[in-house]
């Protein structure tokens, strides 16, 4: 998708000294996989003075773009010269030929943040022309509503709240605002569009990991949208640091996201919403009035689960006298839903979550309670376990929305650490994971963070079936193009190429009947910003992937296995050690050279392996 940005030195990305590598455009190119043009210019205003807004929008057509993105009103009110119908009156001009160049382009408008300079942050200080802030943001919100356009305030969603967080002439963000500006406003975009998607083959996108997740992001929750949230798909190859494979916002605000895969379809359900699909472009939707019930209200997150004769089920939680648990049976051939609200024999019931493991059925409720039992209908025993109830200072931890991924004889358990980290938002927070062994579920290790660039919140998670089994055969590395993406491009890069190394070993083991190998030390990075602590991890990690990977190749050597491609022995590799001081173009190229000769040495060393089929 093709996007521009209208605006004025904010948008431009003015710093107070130049123009930051953070503009917001970057920012929502890098993390939406989106084409932004940057046509912001500092000192306009929307209906006054050269390359005003009304005048701007002339040296464009906006036929070359599917969205426009307008964030203009800083120098409106700064300037103190413009009433707010000539605003208005130029918001409006400039609308209307953007939509006759192309009456289809997607239309956000974005509200100005606080200004600091002008008034000492008081949005409801009026200027010598009577025009207030927040009178601004009121007539932004207005104009998007007359052009059924959508908007972006960031009274909703501040992220400016002090003077500390802009430069010294406090009106412009730092490098640090700029960037979390240009996130939150990503987010609002959506990772990948509706659009973005049909680029894609979503389904060549899911072979490349060993695990995939559905759920949704909650970015743009506030106090008057408590329940946003835009269905997501990921994937990952260790369970714990996921890739953003494609966002469906045409699946409207569905919650709770679970997924199963029947024959070539794959099953979609949640809170609000039945689908199938068979390549996630197109959808189709099944009838959800089964959920309905008279007496009953808050109809969470059903579930699909399958008993030990292969029949499926859906289970969800809802009240009436009190929470429950209830299942339906559900035919993966049809979508038909039948013997509904069954009532399970548990003791309470919230965002429940059922599974079969080691000739029996399990039961999460609130992500602390776990059960197990003979039926799925109960009754449950409860299993004691460690998960803590409490932190240190006796203060109740708040988990919910329980889920399980199984890997061979480990099993990680998913939930929501609910903190009311959004303001306004009681229900906001983060997921975190633990990890036991499928034998003893009364000994849990962790918790700990899952990392994502989107905040994943309460789905399911699926083990991606390749041919007969779900292994690593590929590894897909990306290349470093903007330099506030070093740390993330390169901790992303190396899990893969570790969960790679790690399935070599196992599988070639398992090739020559014996156990071979190591277990590299995961390095930690400790820092998201452009500083000595990334660039050290950075060339740490280059020092250990060539250690592990020359170690790899010495395995094959060794026992007589060449490369498929060459048709000769494994080269051992030599990788750059990137100690340039200065990030540019020379840094980048080395560290992309490298990621090259990473992929390539793995994927054959992979493709030796799937050729026995182990």
């Amino acid at each position: 998708m093709k996007i521009i940005m209208l605006g004025d030195s904010i948008t431009q990305g003015w710093n107070g000294y130049q123009v930051t590598p953070y503009t917001l455009a970057n920012t929502i190119e890098a993390r939406t996989g989106n084409t932004v043009t940057n046509a912001g210019i500092g000192g306009t205003l929307v209906n006054s003075g050269n390359n005003c807004f009304s005048s701007v929008v002339n040296n464009y057509n906006f036929k070359d773009y599917d969205m426009v993105i307008i964030m203009y009103g800083t120098n409106d009110f700064g300037v103190q010269g413009e009433s707010l119908n000539t605003l208005k009156d130029g918001y409006q001009q400039g609308l209307d030929k953007i939509k006759s160049d192309n009456p289809n382009i997607q239309i956000r408008l974005v509200t100005p943040i606080r200004d600091y300079a002008v008034g000492g942050g008081d949005m409801t200080w009026k200027n010598n022309v009577g025009v207030s802030q927040n009178m601004i943001n009121d007539a932004v919100i207005q104009i998007a509503r007359n052009n059924n356009a959508e908007v972006y305030d960031w009274r909703d969603n501040p992220v400016v709240t002090s003077p500390s967080q802009l430069a010294p002439d406090k009106i412009h963000p730092t490098d640090a605002t700029y960037k979390s500006m240009g996130e939150a406003l990503a987010s609002w975009i959506g990772i990948r569009s509706q659009a973005a998607n049909t680029e894609i083959d979503i389904l060549s996108e899911i072979e490349q990991y060993k695990f995939i997740y559905f759920g949704f992001d909650p970015a743009g929750e506030n106090s008057s949208n408590l329940w946003k949230a835009t269905p997501v798909l990921s994937g990952s190859n260790d369970a714990i640091n996921w890739n953003v494979i494609a966002e469906f916002p045409q699946l409207g605000n569905l919650r709770d996201g679970n997924i199963a895969k029947y024959n070539d379809y794959y099953w979609i359900t949640g809170t609000t919403g039945l689908y199938r699909t068979k390549d996630f472009q197109t959808f189709k939707s099944f009838d959800v009035s089964f959920l309905q019930r008279n007496g009953y209200t808050d109809i969470w997150a059903p579930e699909f689960f399958t008993d030990y004769s292969d029949n499926w089920h859906l289970v969800w939680g809802a009240v009436s006298d009190s929470r429950h648990v209830y299942v339906a049976d559900f035919d993966p051939e049809t979508g038909e839903v039948t013997n509904s609200w069954q009532m399970v024999n548990e003791d309470h019931g919230m965002d429940p979550h059922i599974w079969k493991m080691n000739g029996k059925y399990y039961l999460s409720i609130d992500a602390y309670w776990l059960y197990e039992a003979d039926s799925y209908m109960g009754p449950y025993t409860l299993i004691k376990n460690n998960i803590e109830h409490s932190d240190e200072n006796g203060k109740t931890i708040w988990y919910e929305a329980g889920e399980t991924l199984v890997d061979g004889d480990t099993i990680y358990f998913y939930c929501d650490h609910i903190t009311g980290s959004v303001s306004g938002v009681a229900d906001s927070g983060q997921m975190v994971v633990q990890t036991a062994n499928i034998h003893d579920l009364s000994k849990w290790t962790g918790p700990q963070n899952v990392t994502s660039s989107i905040n994943m919140r309460h789905g399911s998670f699926l083990k991606v079936e390749s041919g007969s089994d779900a292994t690593v055969t590929k590894v897909n590395l990306t290349h470093i193009d903007k330099p506030f993406d070093l740390g993330s491009n390169t901790k992303s890069n190396y899990e893969q190429c570790l969960s790679a190394i790690n399935m070599i070993y196992a599988r070639f083991g398992t090739l020559l009947g014996d156990s071979v190998g190591s277990n590299p030390v995961r390095l930690q990075l400790r820092s998201s910003g452009l500083n000595r602590a990334t660039w050290l991890y950075i060339v740490h990690v280059f020092d250990q992937l060539e250690i592990e990977i020359n170690r790899a190749v010495g395995t094959f050597r060794s026992n007589g296995f060449a490369n498929i491609r060459t048709r000769q022995d494994f080269d051992y590799i030599e990788l750059v050690r990137p100690l340039n001081l200065m990030i540019d173009t020379s840094y980048q190229t080395t560290l992309n050279n490298n990621w090259d000769l990473v992929q390539t040495t793995l994927n054959d060393l992979l493709a030796v392996l799937t050729k026995f089929h182990v």
